[in-house]
C-alpha cells in the first residue's frame, strides 16, 4: 500500500503508520550507496533478504514485487565497468611515436624487427579449448579443467617477424622466465630469422613493460647478452611499450590463434623448448 495509515497507540494518540514504500527507503537507508554527481545508488541487500525483512514488520510481498519497488526507486541490476584509467604519463604519447619512428628506421634499413611477448597459458591434456574441426564424431574431453590431472602446463610465447609478415610460436613446459624468453627468441633466429636475413648485424625486438621480457627484468637483459647476442654477433636494441599498453603488442593479435593450433596449413612454427 502507498497511502500511510493512523493507528491508536496504548495512550489512545493516534501513531503513523509507515507505508511499503516508505520502510523499504528506510530498510535501504543504512545499505545503500551511490554517487552524489551522477545519481546512481547501489544496495548490498538482495530482494530476498529486503523481502523477509518486509514480510516480518508486517509487509507481505514476493522477491519480483521487491524488483519492481526498488527499480521505482532508480535501483537496478549492475555489473563493474572498466573505466577508472590511472593519470597518464606525459610522455606517454612521445614514447609511441619514438618507438613507430624507430621500426620505421629499422625496417627501412633492412633490418629484421619483430614483436615478441607470451601469450595464454594451456593445461596439457583432455582438456576442452574453444574451436571446432570437421569431425564425424566429438572428441572427448575431460568435463573438468583439473590442473592436477594435465600432463603440465604449456607456456607458448609467440614471435611476429613484422616485415615478413610471418609467425613463430615456442611452446615450453617450465615457467616464464626471462631465460625462457630469450631462448625462444634464440630459437627463431637460428632456424628462421638467420636464414632470413644473412647479412643482418642488428635487431629491434618490441615488447611490453612486464613478465618475462619487461624493461625492468635484468635477467632478461643479461640472457639477451650471453644468449643472443655474443653467439650470434647480434646488436639487439629493445623498445617496451609503455605500462598498461600490451595490447598494443602486434604479436598478440598475429600470434594468438597460431599458439591455439599448430596443425598442417598454419603458418607459423612451432618449437617446444623446457
Amino acid at each position: 500500500s502507498g497511502c500511510g495509515s493512523w493507528i491508536p497507540d496504548d495512550a489512545g494518540c493516534r501513531q503513523h503508520k509507515p507505508t511499503l514504500t516508505e520502510r523499504l527507503r528506510a530498510l535501504l537507508e543504512e545499505e545503500a550507496a551511490g554517487s552524489p554527481m551522477g545519481g546512481l545508488r547501489w544496495t548490498r541487500r538482495s530482494t530476498g533478504k529486503l523481502a523477509a525483512e518486509l514480510a516480518r514488520e508486517g509487509f507481505a510481498l514476493s522477491k519480483t514485487t521487491v524488483c519492481r519497488l526498488l527499480k521505482q526507486e532508480c535501483f537496478s541490476l549492475r555489473v563493474n565497468r572498466k573505466c577508472l584509467a590511472r593519470a597518464q604519463h606525459p610522455d606517454r604519447g612521445r614514447q609511441f611515436q619514438r618507438i613507430a619512428a624507430l621500426r620505421a628506421q629499422y625496417a627501412q634499413a633492412g633490418v629484421p624487427v619483430i614483436s615478441a611477448d607470451t601469450k595464454k597459458k594451456e593445461l596439457v591434456g583432455l582438456f576442452r579449448q574453444p574451436g571446432t574441426a570437421w569431425n564425424q564424431t566429438s572428441p572427448e574431453v575431460r568435463d573438468h579443467d583439473f590442473p592436477s590431472e594435465a600432463k603440465g602446463r604449456a607456456v607458448p610465447y609467440g614471435i611476429y617477424d613484422m616485415q615478413a609478415n610471418r609467425g613463430h610460436v615456442c611452446a615450453g613446459d617450465s615457467a616464464d622466465t626471462p631465460q625462457f624468453a630469450v631462448d625462444c627468441i634464440e630459437a627463431w633466429w637460428r632456424t628462421e630469422g638467420r636464414a632470413r636475413y644473412p647479412d643482418a648485424t642488428r635487431l629491434l625486438i618490441l615488447a611490453d613493460s612486464g613478465g618475462s621480457n619487461g624493461c625492468r627484468a635484468r635477467a632478461w637483459k643479461h640472457a639477451l647478452q650471453h644468449t643472443l647476442c655474443n653467439p650470434h654477433q647480434l646488436r639487439v636494441t629493445v623498445a617496451h611499450d609503455p605500462s598498461g599498453c600490451s595490447q598494443w603488442n602486434r604479436s598478440n593479435t598475429a600470434c594468438s590463434a597460431s599458439s591455439a593450433s599448430t596443425g598442417p596449413g598454419d603458418r607459423s612454427t612451432a618449437s617446444r623448448r623446457s
